[in-house]
C-alpha cells in the first residue's frame, strides 16, 4: 500500500468514476470500442496504399490497437504521425519507422472516426502534397528496410560494466569495444545495446538511420552520436 499525506483528490475521484463506469457499463463500452476498431481496420482494407498489422501477425493481438503502414505510399511511420497530428489534429499514439499505432477506446465518437477516414483518405490520394519533402526521402527508405540487429555479444556483466572505468570514442573506435551505456531506441523500448555487451556495425548503422529520422534513442550520454561511451580496457 502507499500513502500521501497530500493525496489529490482529483486523481481519486477520477479514478473512482472511471471504475464506477466499468462497473455499470464496462461490457457495453468496450464492445463498442471493440466495433470502432474493426470499423477503422476495414477502411484500412480496402483504402490503396495503406496496410494493416492482422491478427496471426504478432505473438499477441489487442483488438483496440490499429496498426497502419503507409510505405507504400512512401510515407514511414514517423512522417505519417507528424502529418495526422499537424495537418489533421489526430494525435497516433506512437510510430516506428515503418507502422503508426491508434488506440481505439469507448470515448471515441462516430465523428472522431469519420474524421480519421477522411484525413488518411485524403493522405492516400495526395500522399506528396500532404508529407514534409523529407517523407520520401532515402533516409527514411534505408531506415524502414533495416531489420532489429541481433542479440550482442555479452562480454563481462551489467554490474562489472557499471563499476568498470570508461572512456567516449567515436563510434568508428568503438566498434569491437564493450559498450557501457544502456542504449534503448523507443519505439520499441528495447536495449539494444547494453552495458558489458559488444558494439558491432550493425548496430551503429541501425543507430544512424534512426537518427536520421527521428526516432528517440533513450540512453546515451551523447545524442548527437558522435561519441559513445566504452568500458577502457
Amino acid at each position: 500500500m502507499l500513502q500521501s499525506t497530500s493525496p489529490s483528490y482529483l486523481l481519486l475521484a477520477s479514478l473512482d468514476i472511471a471504475r464506477r463506469q466499468l462497473a455499470l457499463h464496462g461490457r457495453e463500452d468496450w464492445q463498442r470500442a471493440l466495433e470502432s476498431a474493426e470499423r477503422v481496420r476495414s477502411f484500412v482494407r480496402r483504402t490503396v496504399g495503406l496496410r494493416l498489422m492482422e491478427q496471426g501477425k504478432a505473438f499477441d493481438y489487442d483488438r483496440t490497437r490499429v496498426v497502419i503502414s503507409a510505405l507504400d505510399l512512401g510515407i514511414d511511420g514517423v512522417e505519417l504521425e507528424r502529418t495526422l497530428r499537424y495537418r489533421f489534429k489526430i494525435q497516433p499514439e506512437m510510430s516506428d519507422m515503418r507502422n503508426i499505432v491508434l488506440v481505439i477506446t469507448p470515448g471515441h465518437s462516430a465523428q472522431d472516426l469519420d474524421k480519421l477516414e477522411q484525413a488518411l483518405t485524403e493522405i492516400a490520394a495526395s500522399p506528396h502534397g500532404w508529407v514534409s519533402a523529407e517523407g520520401v526521402k532515402a533516409p527514411l527508405q534505408k531506415a524502414a528496410s533495416l531489420d532489429f540487429p541481433g542479440f550482442p555479444e555479452q562480454v563481462i556483466s551489467p554490474r562489472q560494466a557499471y563499476f568498470s572505468a570508461a572512456k567516449y570514442v567515436s563510434w568508428e573506435q568503438a566498434l569491437g569495444e564493450v559498450c557501457a551505456e544502456l542504449i534503448t531506441p523507443y519505439p520499441p523500448g528495447i536495449p539494444l545495446i547494453c552495458p558489458g555487451e559488444r558494439i558491432e556495425r550493425e548496430h551503429w548503422e541501425y543507430l544512424k538511420a534512426l537518427n536520421a529520422v527521428g526516432i528517440p534513442i533513450d540512453g546515451l550520454s551523447d545524442l548527437s552520436l558522435e561519441k559513445v561511451k566504452i568500458i577502457a580496457c
